[in-house]
This record gives structure tokens, sequence and C-alpha cells, in this order.
């Protein structure tokens, strides 16, 4: 693939910064396939078609086979991801339970991971299990490098177990050519840190759980003062971040009845777009890039004050407390309502098995174990990471808290509210998906960061360019679920 794609780049999608919160990368995955393969509504006899370099998929749930065997696990994030610690001490239970099943943990290291691991799956040499996130999964499936699950799930869960999962992470890995082509990781929920000294210091009434965009734009504008190096908010990215802000105004950025059509141009989604970009060029209370200081990180400017505000995601959290200490007062809120009420991202991190694994039925072992209350328990208190299943949310915010006591005064239910108040939302995804979302950074980029043309006329621009990338995918049959070849 041309685009160097990273797990950090990943996420700049999203608009996730260091500090889960929002920070503009543009970029995508280019997915492509030459020739679509043939599917069926039942995973077990799917097959594909194509190159023949491709994996051949199991038709059928298997059993384990009889005598050792060695597992390959992709797991979440580099080496200094906390996620490489709870990795460690989850399989020191899983080994317990399946002797049988050695499995060794591979960190997906600091970039080019999703390039690397595709060429790896295209080739027949990736891991058994691998974990990623966000539009990246069906992407894959697209490809057909996927196993479907459907065979397992049914023959192992019942609809009482499933239906615990949360749903509109459950559906988005789901296709109906495909059936079912991932299991949940975690679902992280998208929220507002906010530098409680900062506030106090201005005057400023503290943020609520109510607070609306008015409310976020005045407390932003007292909250400035470039002349000392002081901004309201930081950087509101591309991707999901802006795209948040569409949903809270009422809009979409796709048809909700057409993943081939682009409505980044429809009144209430271009009313937020500009929202952004007046905050950046009408009130100036937003960090514009030329000023963050060279070698410095969101945390750090968070901690130090420079910016007030950032958005800050669940699975960042344990994270956070380490980069900015004790000394500072910080707490989080749920993101500012807008017209249409709440919205915010939740995220599709998932586990997958690769189609071409040898070990469909002990990889599926793993899959079971990471959604089992043995791995919650270690997984939530040393990652933070926030389950995908509605009946251990009230657990999350007591093992992370037991895990991390200095969390204890902190308002983590901003986090778990958009689940059980269902308005979390899905990371948006175009059936054409890569090139249509590099064309709509590429056009966020030129009218709200660098102020180089109209929101309205920018924005109805991209959506016709976005209708046609989508018109072309269409005719040319280049993404389907299926296809089982890769173009590079």
């Amino acid at each position: 693939m041309p685009t160097a794609y990273s797990r950090r780049s990943t996420l700049g999608l999203l608009g996730r910064s260091a500090l889960g919160g929002a920070v503009f990368v543009a970029g995508g995955l280019l997915a492509a396939c030459g020739t679509a393969a043939t599917a069926t509504t039942t995973p077990a006899a799917a097959s594909a078609s194509g190159s023949s370099a491709a994996p051949q998929p199991t038709t059928a749930a298997a059993a384990p086979a009889k005598g050792k065997v060695a597992l390959r696990w992709s797991t979440w994030g580099n080496a200094q991801n906390p996620f490489a610690q709870a990795a460690t001490q989850g399989l020191a239970i899983f080994q317990q339970q399946h002797p049988d099943i050695q499995v060794t943990p591979e960190d997906q290291g600091a970039s080019n991971f999703v390039d690397k691991m595709t060429t790896q799956m295209v080739s027949g040499v990736a891991p058994d299990v691998i974990g990623q996130c966000c539009t990246t999964l069906p992407n894959w499936a697209r490809k057909g490098l996927l196993l479907p699950l459907d065979e397992y799930i049914n023959r192992d869960y019942k609809a009482d177990q499933i239906k615990d999962f949360e749903q509109l992470q459950w559906s988005f890995f789901h296709d109906p050519k495909m059936g079912q082509f991932a299991f949940p990781m975690y679902m992280g929920i998208f929220a507002l840190s906010y530098n409680k000294d900062r506030f106090q210091a201005a005057g400023v009434a503290l943020p609520t759980d109510d607070w609306d965009w008015q409310n976020f734009q005045d407390a932003m504008l007292k909250l400035t003062d470039p002349s000392q190096q002081k901004w309201g908010m930081n950087t509101i990215g591309a991707g999901s971040t802006w795209y948040q802000f569409i949903h809270q105004n009422g809009g979409s950025p796709i048809d909700p009845n057409d993943d081939t059509k682009c409505t980044v141009d429809s009144p209430a989604a271009t009313e937020a777009t500009q929202w952004i970009h007046d905050r950046y060029w009408v009130d100036k209370s937003i960090i514009p890039n030329d000023q963050k200081t060279a070698g410095t990180t969101d945390d750090q400017r968070f901690k130090n004050g420079t910016t007030a505000m950032n958005g800050l995601g669940s699975w960042y959290v344990t994270r956070l407390i380490k980069a900015v200490g004790n000394d500072l007062q910080w707490d989080v809120v749920p993101l500012a309502k807008g017209k249409a009420g709440r919205s915010t991202l939740a995220t599709t991190d998932g586990w997958i098995i690769f189609k071409g694994s040898p070990h469909a039925a002990e990889a599926w072992e793993l899959m079971k174990f990471l959604q089992s209350d043995d791995w919650w328990t270690i997984n939530m208190a040393v990652t933070g990471q926030q389950p995908a299943r509605a009946s251990l949310q009230d657990k999350w915010i007591a093992q992370i808290v037991k895990g991390n006591p200095v969390l204890a005064d902190k308002n983590l239910k901003a986090f778990t509210l958009a689940n059980t108040q269902n308005y979390g939302r899905a990371v948006d995804l175009f059936h054409d998906d890569p090139p249509a979302t590099k064309a709509l950074n590429d056009a966020y980029a030129k009218a709200v960061i660098m102020n180089q043309a109209s929101v309205a006329s920018t924005m109805r621009d991209v959506a016709a360019q976005v209708d046609q990338i989508e018109k072309t995918s269409a005719q040319s049959a280049a993404v389907d679920f299926g296809c089982a070849c890769l173009t590079v």
C-alpha cells in the first residue's frame, strides 16, 4: 500500500490523539480488490475466488486438535502499551485452562502495522488471532482475509450472552454476506477532559454533564489568551471527532440509508463544520497547529495548562494519569450536547481470526477467553479498556479505580453513560471507505484546519467527489465481501 499506516494514524483518522483526543491526521487505508469473489449468507459455506495466494476459509466450526498446538496472538499496541502487561497476566490463566494451547503474544510495533499485517495475511503467514480497530476490520473482511465466526458463535454462545454485547458494535462486526467477522475487544467511549486548575484560575464554572455547545463555546473563549500561550481547547480533528459534531447537530456524514452517498453538505452537517471552523478562526479558542511547541505532546500541553480541555477516550485514561502525574487537578464530562442531543464515538475495536490460520479451533478458544470475566477482571484494571458488554459497565468503574486509586474522584460515568443511555455511535463507514475518508480528511484540513476555502463550498465539492468515488467503485465491483485479492 502506498500510504504508511500505523496504529497512531489509524486512531488519527478518528481524531484520537496521544491523549485519546483530537488530532488531525490525513490519510487512509487504500483498499482495492482486483477481482470480486462470491460470498453466501451462510458463513460456514463461504468460499473465495481470485488470487491463488489468498487463504482458504474454514467451512465449519472445528474442535481443538489433540496434542500441543502453538498460536500466535497479535495483541494491541506496542511493547510499552499496558496491554502487554495484561496479556501476560491473562495468558497465565488461559494456559492453565488450556494446557495444550501454547500462545505467543506479539505486540504490534510502533508503525505501519496495518500495512504489514495485511501483507502477511495475503501471504498466508499472519498471526492466528489479531486485534485492530475502526474501519480496518471491515476493510480486511472485504478482502476476504477473515474467518467467518457464525458457526462457532452458534455452537458456543446462547442468545442472552450475545444480547449482553453492545449491539451497535456487534452489528458493526456483521455483514449479511459474510456473517460475523469479528468479536469485541473493547468499546471505548469518547468524552471531554478538563484541567480544573485552569478553570478555577480563570474564574470559569466547571463543566457539567448537561453542557451544551453554547456552554462549551463560552468556556473555550474565556479560557483563551494567545498572548499567554493559553487556549480553551485542543485540536478538533477530522474523521469521527468531526463527525461527532455533525451527529450532535442532527446531521450525518453518510446517508443512513445509503452508504455510497455522502451528506457532509447537508445544512446540519455544514452548520456543525462551520461551528468548528469558527472556534479556530473567529474565536481563536482552539489551539492552532503552528502554536504547538515543538517536542511537546498533547498530554504535556494539558498538564501545563496550554490547553484547558481535550478529547479523552476511555481507552487512554490509565495512560493519562501516568502522563500528567498526581498534582494536576482534572476531571472528565460527556461531550457537550448539540441541537439533536448527545452523540459520541463508541469505538469498534475487535478480535479476528485470520482465515489462513491452521489452528482455527484453538484460536476460537482464545477468542472466547477474551470475552470471559477472568480476562476482563485483569484487563479493566491494567489497561482501562471499557468492556463491550453491558453487564460489565459498572464493574469497569470499580476495577479501573481498584487498579488506579487516583481515579477514585473522577467522573468515570462520563464514559459509561453513552452505553447505558445509548448515545454512542460506531464509526461512520462508507461502502468504499478508504478513498472516501481520505477525500473528506483533505477537505476538512483545507476548510477548517487551514482556512483555505469556505466551509460550504468545500463540503459541496467533497460530497460530490465522494459520491463519484463510490459510484466508480460500485461500477468496477472493487469492494465486496469475499474479495480474496489485494492490489498494491
